[in-house]
Parts: structure tokens; C-alpha cells; sequence
């Protein structure tokens, strides 16, 4: 009996560290192509390591290119990108 016990919280840590690598690397922008056309805040968010009501400002920024769909912001990914190279020529 103790040894199933063993057996299954090793089962169950090695399940948990999956899930973390998982979750990780879900969080990190790794590959602009698998990025979707449109961004929102949570997006932004993520690829940048900006924290939440800071994305926010950006999207009420004039230089920052959003739209609201459905009272939702959201910014091409195209237009980003351009935001975002122009902020690292300045």
C-alpha cells in the first residue's frame, strides 16, 4: 500500500512540473507567426512583460494603433509591430 502511495505522488510531481512547463512556455512570445492578427491587453500584455493597466494606457495612446471591437481593445499585429520597432529606434 505505501509503496502505491509513493508511486502516485511521484506520478502526481512529475505531472505538476509538466503543467508548469506547459504553462510557461504558453506565456512567453516564442514565434511572431503563431501570434493571432489581432492583439488585445492580455496579448500585449504577455509579449511585452508589461503589467495590465500599463497596456492599458498604451491602448489609449494616439501613437498606439488600436480599435475597440465590441468594447474590446485590440491592436493588429502588424500595427504593434510597427509600434514596437518605432519605440526601439527612439
Amino acid at each position: 500500500m505505501e509503496a502505491t502511495k509513493l508511486d502516485i505522488n511521484h506520478k502526481f510531481e512529475s505531472l505538476e512540473k509538466k503543467i508548469d512547463q506547459l504553462l510557461e512556455s504558453n506565456e512567453k512570445a516564442t514565434n511572431w507567426d503563431s501570434e493571432p492578427l489581432l492583439l488585445d491587453v492580455k496579448d500585449v500584455k504577455r509579449i511585452t512583460g508589461l503589467g495590465t493597466s500599463t497596456c492599458y494606457e498604451l491602448f489609449h495612446q494616439e501613437s498606439f494603433k488600436s480599435i475597440v471591437i465590441n468594447g474590446r481593445f485590440v491592436i493588429t499585429k502588424e500595427n504593434f509591430r510597427k509600434w514596437l520597432n518605432e519605440q526601439s529606434e527612439n
